[in-house]
């Protein structure tokens, strides 16, 4: 019996609930970032080097040169820790969290990998469906435990200031849901078109159901780039025509209705003394000033090394001497130029020029590409004033967009050629 397609879809949609769920642990002093579905990527990393060496065969992506833009990312993850390695020493903040942890992104990238290899755009698309659901169920969990509190009706629930689902923040809660929502978007076409042929006129209902509940949490989150990624978002998929504009249009409706209907009822038990909210506040002033002291430090750090950049973790070995306590460079381009320096900025700019151009080619045509398409322009726009590198569910969903299924491979490049002209308009890859 073989294995190999059962296991990987165990571990790509355990990966795809799991993912969801963060908490922090300090190790020695040090915050590390866990995350549930980290021993399942690991063991899907494993699986593609198992492959790697036994079938003698490595992983094949839609865009060429992937695997190489790969081990470009790995050599200058280890120069730059290296490089740190010489200046200050080994900090466990950049052995576990950043050199440790590009190795883990890996994986994520391997169990989006193995599901799309394996299952194609059937993968695919119930792939995006786990993911979008586990999203919505978590939001409407986080809902009904936060009314039922301010009901008085469960006890010794810990509940977090923010709405943040269980990612630990609530930038990071934002930016899974854009993720979840970009992939909803772009399928929403096969949706409609599958659900009038096979005469399941309701199925464009549930999942403009799913949209809508993914897009209020959204606004709960209180993230100020997430809100304004996702009405980015949702205007490129309009623009791009990339989402079916019933589906996005009772999306919109639902998310509307869902958030007013929980303003009221919360803001309608004031008078009784039960009142509760559910929307996160803004950040303060006090958070403003601390990420542009960051930005400013991190360019001051920059110059000092311009060409290689100061080395992996030396920023937040440095920050509190310098800002009174560990910190991050919140911009992820900013936090990129100054650890790898010009040479590595110039790498990661050729990694994501090669996947918006990959991207841009056909994403009209293609869901796979239009949804690779949106997040791409989440990740650039949130990056700016974050720092979302590390994010888990970007290697994951890129994964999966990406991946050659296996059985297009057995074709030589001119057959795989009239395949593709061959392919309906809705096709998923």
């Amino acid at each position: 019996m073989n294995l190999e397609k059962p296991m990987a879809w165990m571990l790509g949609m355990a990966v795809a609930v799991a993912v969801f769920f963060q908490f922090h642990v300090t190790v020695s002093g040090t915050l590390i970032n866990l995350n549930l579905a980290d021993p399942f990527a690991i063991l899907a990393l494993i699986a593609v080097i198992f492959h790697l060496l036994l079938a003698r065969q490595q992983p094949l992506w839609r865009v060429e040169k992937f695997s190489l833009a790969l081990g470009a990312i790995s050599l200058l993850m280890v120069l730059a820790f290296m490089r740190g390695w010489l200046d200050i020493g080994i900090t466990k903040w950049a052995l576990s969290a950043r050199l440790v942890g590009w190795f883990v992104l890996l994986g994520y990238l391997s169990a989006g990998y193995l599901i799309a290899a394996n299952f194609g755009a059937h993968g695919l698309r119930r792939f995006s469906e786990t993911l979008a659901a586990t999203a919505a169920v978590i939001v409407l969990l986080q809902v009904t435990l936060r009314v039922l509190d301010g009901l008085d009706m469960i006890q010794d629930v810990s509940l977090t200031p923010n709405f943040e689902g269980y990612s630990g923040n609530r930038n990071a809660f934002a930016f899974q849901l854009l993720t979840a929502v970009s992939l909803l978007l772009c399928l929403s076409p096969v949706y409609t078109k599958y659900g009038n042929k096979l005469r399941q006129p309701w199925q464009p209902w549930v999942f403009a159901f799913l949209l809508g509940v993914l897009l209020a949490g959204l606004v709960w989150t209180g993230s100020r780039a997430g809100i304004l990624v996702g009405v980015i978002v949702l205007l490129a998929a309009r623009y791009a025509q990339l989402v079916d504009r019933r589906m996005l249009g009772l999306g919109l409706l639902f998310a509307a209705l869902l958030w007013d209907g929980v303003w009221l009822l919360g803001s309608g038990l004031l008078g009784s003394g039960l009142g509760f909210s559910i929307q996160s506040s803004l950040s303060e002033d006090a958070s403003n000033h601390e990420r542009w002291a960051t930005m400013i430090l991190a360019l001051e750090l920059w110059r000092e090394s311009p060409i290689v950049g100061i080395g992996l973790g030396v920023f937040m070995a440095k920050s509190p001497a310098l800002m009174g306590h560990p910190q991050v460079i919140h911009s992820t381009p900013l936090w990129i130029l100054t650890e790898f320096g010009l040479v590595g900025a110039a790498v990661f700019a050729w990694v994501f020029f090669m996947l918006a151009r990959y991207a841009i080619k056909f994403g009209k045509i293609l869901p796979a590409r239009g949804t690779l398409l949106l997040l791409l322009i989440a990740f650039a726009i949130f990056g700016l004033v974050h720092e979302i590198f590390y994010q888990r569910i970007f290697w994951l969903v890129l994964g999966i967009l990406l991946a050659r299924p296996f059985a297009f491979r057995v074709l030589d490049s001119s057959a795989a050629t009239r395949a593709a002209k061959s392919l309906p308009s809705q096709s998923l890859v």
